[in-house]
């Protein structure tokens, strides 16, 4: 059967893309304690709030910056390891991929952006993005 001279590559990029964007978020969902992140994104934006409307002496700002930062890290060593788990379908089809041939995949924009990995890293934040939506995910 003849494929009218029509490169598949691309439609696969996109299709193995989008897989590895929703089962990046799966994953991230799954292993995340998405209670405990919204406790500590809410309690970092509040701590956010109260530093940004401080109007005090000097000395008084120390403690509320101080607040602002324990509770941001506080966000951060919820997420990060589930994020890094969550990395993982992604890299995985990247080595994959890895081999294609070196040539332009897109015929415009510059030269950097020309390759596989643009539509495969165009599909796979789309998917991610739009399944932490459906989801709600944090």
């Amino acid at each position: 059967m003849s494929t009218g001279g029509f490169d598949w590559t691309i439609p696969q990029l996109l299709i193995w893309g989008t897989m590895s964007g929703a089962a990046s978020m799966l994953v991230y969902r799954l292993v995340s304690p998405q209670k405990a992140i919204r406790r500590a994104k809410d309690a970092a934006a509040n701590a956010r709030a109260v530093l940004g409307g401080y109007d005090g002496e000097a000395d008084g700002l120390l403690p509320l910056a101080g607040r602002a930062l324990g509770q941001a890290f506080r966000h951060m060593g919820l997420v990060i390891g589930p994020t890094l788990l969550a990395a993982i379908p992604v890299v995985l089809t990247i080595l994959f991929f890895h081999d294609l041939p070196a040539r332009d995949y897109i015929p415009w924009g510059p030269g950097w952006m020309r390759g596989w990995m643009t539509p495969f890293l165009l599909a796979t934040t789309a998917a991610a993005l739009a399944l932490k939506r459906i989801l709600r995910v944090t």
